[in-house]
């Protein structure tokens, strides 16, 4: 007997979750997303209020696995994340590459995650970007 987790039909309906997109985790170096803005708002959970961000043509990469979803956001809760969003200010229309590319020690239980975010302007075409220098690696969905 299979394992009902298993059954790609289950399995793909989860990344399309009608009005629940799937939201993208930055866990290793590496995970990645691009995508163009939809919606921004306020996302209240159980700490400090965040940034939430909905994209849509979204090129995902999570634990090395790539994939091309309609739609997610994410929640931008991390000091380095926020910050670098705050001073970007991504609009709707606007193209969003987030890219997670280093890990600080901190006086937390966690390490502080460190982000290269670039952000290409939908209206005129003007490129903004921060973060730490990109290293050269092989890429099939960002290429």
């Amino acid at each position: 007997m299979t394992d009902i987790y298993d059954d790609p039909e289950l399995a793909d309906t989860t990344t399309d979750a009608g009005d629940f997109p799937p939201t993208i985790k930055f866990i290793q170096i590496g995970d990645r997303l691009r995508g163009t803005v939809t919606d921004v708002s306020k996302f209240k959970g159980a700490g400090d209020p965040a940034i939430k961000y909905t994209f849509a043509e979204v090129k995902a990469k999570q634990a090395g696995v790539q994939q091309l979803l309609p739609k997610a956001e994410i929640i931008a809760g991390a000091k380095n994340l926020k910050g670098q969003l705050m001073t970007l200010k991504p609009r709707a229309g606007d193209t969003v590459d987030i890219e997670l590319v280093e890990f600080r020690p901190s006086n937390y239980a966690s390490p502080t995650k460190i982000y290269k975010i670039n952000v290409d302007r939908g209206e005129d075409g003007a490129a903004a970007s921060i973060g730490p220098a990109d290293g050269s690696d092989e890429e099939d969905l960002f290429a």
